[in-house]
């Protein structure tokens, strides 16, 4: 994978390594949202073309198009700390908002519609399709952050992010087993939405990257 790095100055902020990883954390919020999206490669060999040039109008969208979605998004997750009730209102209110006032809600319900139309097994296989993509994602991030830490003078903005992405490999792991032993997960994918959004969130300076720190305290004593 290639990035392409901003002004050598800034690669020690959190906001500059978000804005490379910007299409990342497109692909990994909407798909939080409708796993489908995400499992493009599967659906493919279901040979449900339909449900792919769907899945391809949300991710094909320019990068203004994009970041006008998850602006509407992250209007919901940049208070300082959460409850976990709290999340769970934000993300319905966000599915919501995107399914039903955003112009592309027509979309995400046909979406929704093609999830709900596939096989039990089926969806397993897009649920863990989808979740090991996003490890691997944040794999990648995870591996390009531990460089810069070393080679910025004031890393602090990047340990934040580097302890963070942490948290969403072990959410994903937690999410991984909870899919093969055919559990419920929704309130660690809550917990993973709700992250991805936040790093959004910081990017688009909504909201000081040190709020980042409050849902590590959060999520820590959510997983004891």
């Amino acid at each position: 994978m290639e990035f392409v790095h901003g002004n050598k100055e800034n690669q020690g902020t959190g906001e500059e390594f978000l804005n490379d990883f910007f299409s990342v954390l497109y692909e990994s919020i909407v798909s939080l949202n409708n796993p489908i999206i995400s499992a493009r490669d599967y659906i493919r060999r279901l040979r449900k073309t339909y449900y792919v040039r769907d899945i391809d109008k949300i991710l094909c969208l320019t990068d203004i198009e994009k970041e006008k979605m998850l602006n509407i998004m992250t209007d919901f997750v940049t208070s300082s700390d959460y409850t976990m009730s709290e999340m769970v209102e934000s993300y319905s209110k966000i599915h919501n908002k995107i399914t039903e006032d955003s112009e592309y809600g027509e979309i995400f319900k046909k979406l929704d519609t093609h999830m709900n139309s596939l096989k039990k097994q089926e969806k397993r296989l897009v649920l863990r399709s989808s979740f090991k993509k996003l490890y691997s994602q944040i794999q990648n991030m995870q591996s390009e952050i531990n460089e810069r830490i070393i080679e910025v003078e004031n890393p602090s903005e990047l340990l934040i992010i580097s302890e963070s992405l942490i948290v969403l490999e072990h959410t994903i792991d937690v999410i991984l087993s909870k899919i093969k032993h055919k559990k419920s997960f929704s309130r660690y994918n809550i917990f993973l939405s709700t992250l991805l959004m936040r790093f959004e969130a910081v990017r688009l300076k909504k909201m000081p990257i040190e709020n980042l720190m409050n849902d590590l305290s959060f999520y820590t004593s959510f997983f004891d």
